[in-house]
């Protein structure tokens, strides 16, 4: 078995249980879900016209549009748990080139305010995210800014 066959295994099947995870009726990791099927969409289009390289053209879809955000992301969710949000916010922005879904952009938003002490923003997208019931590595860094929001006013 040669690395070409391991990519594009890598790449099939583990888009389909991204998919498998996020098909629910109501299920907020709408982008995701997207990033997926346009893995899955490219390694079929490459199997068909390239069937020598569909692997490897799978895995570096796979690689930019599942692994590198969702690495990415939990990398976020560290710095924001460190105090560390415009690093966060700076790393939110770029993964929303590889990643743009609404998830993201409140995430960043979010980031955003927490960096000019806006905690006020940062309660009301809170309350948003709450009621919008966001993907647990969103609602963790949430819930990081919203404590240190809160510590700020009780000072």
């Amino acid at each position: 078995m040669d690395l070409n066959h391991i990519l594009l295994f890598l790449a099939v099947i583990s888009s389909l249980v991204v998919l498998a995870r996020t098909w629910r009726p109501g299920a907020p990791r709408h982008g995701w879900r997207i990033a997926a099927l346009i893995v899955l969409a490219i390694t079929c289009i490459a199997w068909i016209f390239l069937r020598t390289a569909a692997g490897y053209i799978g895995g570096i879809a796979w690689f930019t549009l599942l692994f590198l955000p969702a690495i990415g992301l939990g990398k976020m969710t560290e710095l924001a748990a460190h105090g560390d949000y415009k690093l966060a916010g700076r790393l939110g922005t770029i993964l929303q080139i590889l990643h743009p879904s609404a998830e993201l952009r409140d995430q960043v938003r979010l980031l955003s305010c927490a960096i000019r002490s806006d905690y006020f923003s940062v309660w009301n997208l809170t309350k948003t995210a709450r009621l919008l019931s966001q993907p647990p590595q969103l609602r963790t860094v949430f819930g990081i800014v919203s404590f240190e929001a809160l510590r700020q006013f009780s000072c």
